[in-house]
């Protein structure tokens, strides 16, 4: 959809419609959305990875299952409309998976904070890259022209 979006936008088909007058000088070029759905992939692998790291080093164990399901009930939190960016409903909610799940009250909580912490962490680091790889680009389009 990402990717399909833009090519559909520019069709001739889809300008008859308003829709698709409306929709084509809002959409982006399908290098800035492949870019972006590459950034916000990068970004879900690294939660993915170190989460399941986290798992296991906290001592509720190396599963991926679980890892999943604690991602899944984060996400599914984050469509509540509350608070910024829904942080506690992600955090409740992610721990409450996981008392589900069999982990102990205490343990499941400890693990939710670490997780909302590692993810504000995990998405600065993705921002930070972006800034240093679109400044890297503009600089060595400036080094082309000259």
């Amino acid at each position: 959809m990402i990717l399909a979006l833009p090519r559909l936008a520019a069709s001739r088909q889809a300008l008859r419609f308003r829709l698709g007058r409306w929709l084509s000088p809002r959409t982006t070029s399908r290098r800035a959305a492949a870019e972006a759905w590459a950034l916000v992939s990068a970004c879900w692998l690294v939660r993915a990875i170190a989460l399941f790291l986290l798992l296991g080093t906290l001592g509720v164990g190396f599963s991926f299952p679980l890892a999943l399901l604690f991602l899944c009930a984060g996400a599914a939190a984050a469509a509540l409309p509350i608070g910024p960016a829904g942080a506690a409903t992600q955090v409740g909610a992610s721990g409450a998976a996981l008392i589900a799940s069999g982990v102990g009250a205490s343990q499941a909580l400890a693990v939710a904070i670490s997780v909302g912490a590692l993810g504000i962490f995990s998405g600065a680091a993705i921002l930070l890259f972006a800034v240093a790889w679109r400044t890297g680009l503009s600089l060595a389009r400036t080094r082309a022209a000259t």
